[in-house]
C-alpha cells in the first residue's frame, strides 16, 4: 500500500485523457485509501463495543457508556437541552476526527486529516449542518433575512463570516496535524540519514528509535484528541450560537440511556 509522502504524494487524475490535468481535478488516492482504513477501523469499533454492551460486567461496555455520557453531558452544557440528532452527530463528528488523527499509529498509514482536503470537507459538513438546522426551524425566509440584519449592507459581510469560520476550524486542524506529521517525517529522516553499520550509527539508531515512541504518542494521541476536541467543541459552540441567535426553542426528544 502506497503511504502518504509529504514530499511525493501520489495522485489520480481521471480525467486527463480529457485534457483535464488542474489540480483541481486530481484526486489524492492515499488520502482516500487512509480515510477507507479509518472508516473500516470505526465500523470494527462499533461493532466490537455493540457486542461488549450486552455483557453487564465488561469494562468495554463501562468505558462505552462512560464515552457516550460525556458526550451526552458536553451536548447538555452548550445548548442547555439534549437533542438526539445533534448527540448524534457531534459524536460521530468527534469520533471520526479522533481517529484520523491517530491512525497513523498504525506502520505504514498516515492521517487523512493532514490533508486540506478532508479538514476543508468536515468544515464544509460542520457548517452545512448547522445552517440546515436553523432553516428547518424557522423556514428558509426567516433563515435568509438574518443575512440582512441589522441593514441590507451587512449581507457580504455575513457571508464572509461565514466563510471565514469554515476556513478557521479547517486550517486550525490542518495545520496541526501537519506539522506534527512533519516533525516526525524530518525526525525519521534524520535517523535514516545518520543511522548506518557502525556503532556510531546503531546507537543513533536505537536512540532514534526509542525517541521516536514519545514523539508518536505525543502527536499521534495526545495532540490528535486534542484537535479532534477542539474542533468538536468549537463545532457545537457554533450550533448552540446559531441557535439561540435565530431564538430556537428546541425541545428535548431524547432520552438517557
Amino acid at each position: 500500500m502506497e503511504s502518504l509522502d509529504l514530499l511525493n504524494v501520489p495522485h489520480w487524475q481521471p480525467f486527463k485523457q480529457f485534457g483535464y490535468t488542474h489540480p483541481f481535478f486530481t484526486i489524492n488516492t492515499a488520502t482516500i485509501i487512509n480515510t477507507w482504513l479509518v472508516i473500516l477501523v470505526l465500523c470494527v469499533l462499533i461493532i466490537t463495543m455493540r457486542f461488549f454492551l450486552t455483557r453487564k460486567k465488561s469494562i468495554i461496555r463501562f468505558l462505552t457508556i462512560a464515552y457516550i455520557g460525556a458526550f451526552i453531558e458536553l451536548i447538555e452544557q452548550a445548548l442547555g437541552f439534549f437533542y438526539y440528532q445533534h448527540f448524534c452527530f457531534m459524536t460521530a463528528l468527534f469520533t471520526f476526527i479522533a481517529l484520523c488523527n491517530m491512525i497513523s499509529l498504525v506502520p505504514g498509514i498516515e492521517e487523512p486529516t493532514q490533508d486540506l482536503n478532508t479538514t476543508l470537507a468536515l468544515g464544509v459538513i460542520a457548517f452545512l449542518y448547522t445552517q440546515i438546522v436553523v432553516v428547518r426551524k424557522h423556514g428558509f425566509i426567516a433563515y435568509i433575512r438574518e443575512y440582512f440584519q441589522p441593514f441590507f449592507v451587512m449581507f457580504p459581510l455575513h457571508i464572509m463570516g461565514h466563510f471565514a469560520s469554515i476556513l478557521s476550524i479547517s486550517f486550525r486542524l490542518f495545520g496541526n496535524i501537519f506539522g506534527g506529521a512533519t516533525i516526525t517525517h524530518l525526525f525519521m529522516a534524520a535517523i535514516r540519514t545518520y543511522a548506518g553499520p557502525s556503532i556510531v550509527g546503531i546507537i543513533i539508531l536505537i536512540s532514534g528509535s526509542i525517541m521516536l515512541i514519545p514523539i508518536t504518542i505525543i502527536f499521534g494521541v495526545f495532540e490528535g484528541l486534542i484537535q479532534a476536541f477542539v474542533f468538536f467543541m468549537l463545532s457545537l459552540t457554533h450550533l448552540a450560537m446559531s441557535i439561540q441567535a435565530s431564538g430556537s426553542q428546541e425541545r428535548n426528544d431524547g432520552t438517557h440511556s
